[in-house]
C-alpha cells in the first residue's frame, strides 16, 4: 500500500512536470532561440559599430544577401564591407547554409573575437527573410513582444499557441528594450502572423480592432517596414547628422543626405510636409468632412492621396463601402493595390490597408474612426475596373 501511494506521488509529480514544461521555457537554448527581435535592445553590450565586416559562404543566396545589405545601408548610416576571405576571428557577419533560416541564437551579440552567424540555406522568401535576420543581429526585437502590446493585440488562452509560441509572445523587458514611442506597427517585418505558431484551427492572437484587415498586414516577410528602419536610426544614427532638421508627419532624418527627411507612405519633400503626389485624375485631393455624409468615389489604375480634415476636437468617420480589387495581395502592404487609411496620430506606421474586395453595400457595416481630426487617405488601382465607395463624416 505504502509502495502504492508512493508511486501515484511519482507520477503525479512527473505529470505536473511535463505539463509545466509544455507552458514554459523548455530550455535556456530556446529562450536565445525566440527572444532578439522587435522593439529594440538597448544595451549597450548589444550595439554594434555602424561598419560591418561580412563574408558570404552560401553563395545560391549571395545577391540577396548583397542586395539585402544594400537596401538596409540606404536606409541607415551603416556600411557593409564584404570581404572574400572567411572571417573567422574577429568582428562581422558570416552568411551559411546550416538548412535552416535564422541567426546563433547562442552568439547574438557583436563580439571582436567571433563573427555573428546567419543561416540562409533554409530561407524560403529570401529577399525579406534575410532582410529580417540582418535586423534582428543588429538588436530589432517582435513587435508582438512590446511591453504595451495589450493595448493593440489581444493575446488569447496560450493553449491555442504552440511551445515555441508561448515563449514567443513573453513581454519584452521595458528596462533592456525601446519603443522610442513610436505608433505599433501591425506591418513591422517581425511582427508575427495571426497562423503562427497557433496549435490547431484556433487564432491564438488577433489584433484589438479592424482585426478583418490587420489580419491579412501582420506577419508580412516581403520587406522592412518604415517604422522598422526608423527605429535602427533611432538606435544607432542619431549623431550622424550634427545639423538637425524637422520631420514633419513622423518623418526621420535621412542619415545619407542630411538636408533632408525619409518620409513615410503619404508624403513627400525635403521635411515630409507635402502630401504625396496624386495622379492627374484623382479630382481634388483637400476633404473638408462636415456633419453629414459625403461620398469619395475613385475608379481605375492610378494613385490618389486624399487628406480628410474635420474641425479642431472633432474626429473623422470613414465608412467602408464597395472595393473591387484586381489584384489581391497578402499579405496586405502599403504599395499594394486597394485601399490605405491612415487614421492614426503617428503617421509613421502603415495605415489600416485593404487589399480585398468589399461587398458592404451597406456602408455602416464597416467603420474606422479617426485618432485626431485629420485623416489621409489613399487609393491604388492597378486596372480601369478597380474602384473604391468610401463615406465619411465627422463627429
Amino acid at each position: 500500500m505504502i509502495m502504492h501511494s508512493f508511486l501515484s506521488v511519482l507520477l503525479f509529480l512527473n505529470f505536473v512536470s511535463n505539463v509545466y514544461s509544455s507552458i514554459t521555457i523548455k530550455s535556456f537554448s530556446n529562450i536565445d532561440h525566440l527572444r532578439n527581435k522587435r522593439s529594440i535592445d538597448i544595451n549597450d553590450e548589444y550595439k554594434w559599430k555602424t561598419t560591418i565586416d561580412y563574408y558570404i559562404e552560401y553563395y545560391s543566396w549571395k545577391n540577396v544577401i548583397v542586395d539585402s545589405l544594400r537596401d538596409i545601408a540606404a536606409n541607415t548610416c551603416f556600411n557593409f564591407n564584404r570581404k572574400f576571405q572567411e572571417i573567422t576571428d574577429t568582428y562581422g557577419i558570416v552568411f551559411k547554409d546550416g538548412y535552416k533560416c535564422e541567426y546563433d541564437y547562442n552568439h547574438r551579440n557583436p563580439n571582436p573575437n567571433k563573427p555573428n552567424v546567419i543561416y540562409v540555406g533554409g530561407c524560403n522568401n529570401p529577399y525579406g527573410a534575410i532582410r529580417k535576420l540582418i535586423l534582428n543581429v543588429l538588436g530589432l526585437r517582435g513587435e508582438h513582444k512590446r511591453y504595451d502590446r495589450d493595448q493593440y493585440i489581444n493575446t488569447y488562452n496560450y493553449t491555442h499557441m504552440t511551445d515555441q509560441g508561448r515563449v514567443e509572445f513573453q513581454y519584452d523587458d521595458n528596462q533592456t528594450t525601446e519603443t522610442y514611442g513610436f505608433g505599433y506597427d501591425f506591418s513591422s517585418i517581425t511582427h508575427a502572423g495571426v497562423n503562427d505558431y497557433k496549435r490547431g484551427s484556433a487564432l491564438s492572437f488577433d489584433s484589438k480592432e479592424y482585426s478583418k484587415y490587420y489580419r491579412d498586414m501582420m506577419g508580412q516577410r516581403e520587406r522592412p517596414s518604415f517604422i522598422d528602419y526608423k527605429t535602427i536610426n533611432k538606435r544607432y544614427c542619431e549623431k550622424t547628422c550634427t545639423n538637425k532638421i524637422e520631420c514633419h508627419f513622423n518623418g526621420y532624418q535621412d542619415p545619407r543626405n542630411c538636408k533632408q527627411c525619409k518620409c513615410p507612405s503619404g508624403f513627400e519633400g525635403p521635411t515630409c510636409y507635402s502630401l504625396a503626389r496624386s495622379s492627374p485624375d484623382c479630382g481634388y485631393t483637400g476633404l473638408i468632412a462636415k456633419s453629414n455624409e459625403q461620398r469619395l468615389e475613385v475608379r481605375g489604375s492610378k494613385s490618389c492621396w486624399y487628406k480628410i480634415e474635420a474641425q479642431t476636437g472633432k474626429r473623422v468617420v470613414i465608412k467602408l463601402g464597395l472595393i473591387k480589387v484586381m489584384e489581391r495581395h497578402t499579405p496586405c502592404l502599403e504599395e499594394n493595390e486597394g485601399v490605405q487609411i491612415k487614421y492614426r496620430s503617428d503617421r509613421g506606421p502603415a495605415g489600416l490597408c485593404v487589399c480585398q474586395n468589399n461587398d458592404y453595400r451597406n456602408s455602416d457595416d464597416y467603420s474606422i474612426r479617426s485618432e485626431s481630426n485629420t485623416v489621409f487617405v489613399h487609393f491604388k488601382g492597378t486596372h480601369y475596373d478597380s474602384w473604391a465607395n468610401l463615406n465619411y463624416k465627422q463627429e
